[in-house]
């Protein structure tokens, strides 16, 4: 499904779709210029028709733009069953990847978090995870905790979440930031993605930590992972401007402010600072 489309009513156009199996096509009529974000979930086709051409371009998880004068899209045009059938093939080994990851045949990792157990395929996480590929041929601790009964390589993950880890392990198989079923919290989400190198995870993290920026929680998510994203410190910063003086007022920005302060990273606190022009 489509989970945003921006730009298309600025221009007066008309929205069509149609589907065709598991695959939508929708036609936006006399568009200029057109952005479009597909979530991980979604499998389609976007079709722009202008007064020159129709031209037909693949939209998986990404943020795209076209113009009625690409003629490199053009080409495309006349392969449209092809795309459909190759869009299909795709959804289908997506799918079946889910299944190897939840069946765990074959399985010869075992992750233990906790009490809980997680299984896994060394040969997806090493071909999907530079962080797993390094762990499994260079040595790392956690790649040589031991053998389980089944013979099974256990590495052990005391320090992260059972549904964070699960999601992580769904992400390398199928490509999807979304797992049918599990709930992860977006700052959790960051956490873990950037630990283990998944860069599609961590964006998809950040810009749902940014959707759900608040008057409660913009000045600790600022303070905690603002050093390292910049788009959600920027976010974060234009969030907190633009309700100063409610934000600052409150309990959680005084504690957050206070907290930080007594961490260290003196040269980022007095950036943000300089950047909230806050006088404490």
């Amino acid at each position: 499904m489509i989970a945003k489309l921006t730009l298309p009513e600025l221009f007066g156009s008309t929205i069509n779709s149609v589907a065709v199996g598991s695959v939508t096509f929708f036609w936006f009529i006399d568009v200029v210029a057109l952005a479009v974000y597909v979530s991980n979930n979604a499998q389609c086709i976007v079709a722009c028709e202008t007064a020159q051409a129709a031209e037909v371009f693949i939209c998986l998880g990404f943020i795209l733009w076209t113009y009625s004068n690409c003629k490199a899209l053009i080409a495309l045009h006349t392969h449209t069953d092809r795309l459909v059938q190759d869009l299909e093939s795709q959804e289908s080994l997506v799918d079946n990847m889910a299944d190897m990851l939840s069946n765990a045949e074959g399985a010869d990792i075992e992750f233990r978090i906790q009490d809980q157990r997680l299984r896994a395929h060394k040969c997806v996480l090493v071909a999907r995870s530079l962080y797993f590929r390094a762990m499994f041929t260079s040595g790392m601790r956690e790649a040589v905790e031991g053998q389980s009964s089944a013979n099974l390589q256990v590495i052990e993950l005391p320090d992260d979440r059972y549904k964070s880890v699960s999601l992580l392990l769904y992400y390398f198989y199928t490509g999807r930031t979304l797992m049918p079923g599990v709930v992860v919290e977006p700052v959790d989400v960051l956490v873990i993605a950037n630990k283990y190198q998944a860069t599609g995870l961590e964006l998809a993290g950040e810009l749902e930590v940014i959707r759900r920026l608040s008057k409660n929680n913009a000045a600790d998510i600022l303070f905690q992972y603002g050093y390292r994203y910049q788009n959600l410190r920027k976010e974060c910063i234009r969030h907190i401007k633009e309700n100063y003086k409610e934000i600052t007022g409150t309990r959680a920005y005084k504690d957050a402010f206070k907290k930080f302060d007594q961490g260290g990273n003196s040269e980022f606190f007095m950036e943000l600072m300089d950047e909230l022009a806050v006088k404490e």
